[in-house]
């Protein structure tokens, strides 16, 4: 149920358009980075700024789906975070600093975890203050590709860039 998928299949999921358009933001904001903590901070920022401007957006792909939608929507939801998991491990591999392997679901794993983050807040009401869960985010994906000790500076450097 991604780009290249059965349009007719994908529209069982309203918010097929706009996970399209948040992953097109996101794999452009990646893109500028010079490293993996540049890349994800910007890619980060962009996916927090925007569901926090567009709250119902925030909803739509974090909430809903698992709230009494069909199985369609629920697959096209998992593959747009095995899809976003593939701008996670494609950032990964462009920094030769990392260390861990490439386990083949740890990166969608990671942004379920995101997505889990994003969607207590969505919950409580506080779509709007997104953004706060950028440094604590940054450093804990971090961390399941640094040494221990490294994540907390890599992020605080990567922040601060901004």
């Amino acid at each position: 149920m991604g780009p290249g998928d059965d349009a007719a299949a994908r529209s069982r999921w309203a918010g097929d358009a706009g996970a399209r358009r948040l992953y097109a933001q996101v794999r452009d904001a990646c893109e500028g980075g010079e490293d993996l903590p540049t890349r994800l901070e910007a890619g980060l920022r962009a996916a927090l700024g925007t569901l926090a401007a567009e709250p119902e957006l925030a909803y739509e792909l974090t909430v809903a789906p698992w709230l009494g939608s069909d199985e369609g929507a629920l697959d096209a939801l998992r593959e747009w975070i095995g899809l976003f998991g593939g701008l996670l491990r494609d950032a990964v591999a462009s920094d030769p600093r990392t260390t861990t392997s490439d386990l083949r679901f740890l990166a969608a794993f990671l942004i379920g975890g995101v997505r889990f983050q994003i969607a207590r807040l969505v919950i409580a009401g506080e779509a709007q203050d997104l953004l706060r869960l950028l440094p604590g985010t940054l450093e804990a994906l971090l961390a399941y590709y640094f040494e221990p000790g490294e994540p907390r500076s890599l992020a605080r450097a990567a922040l601060a860039r901004r």
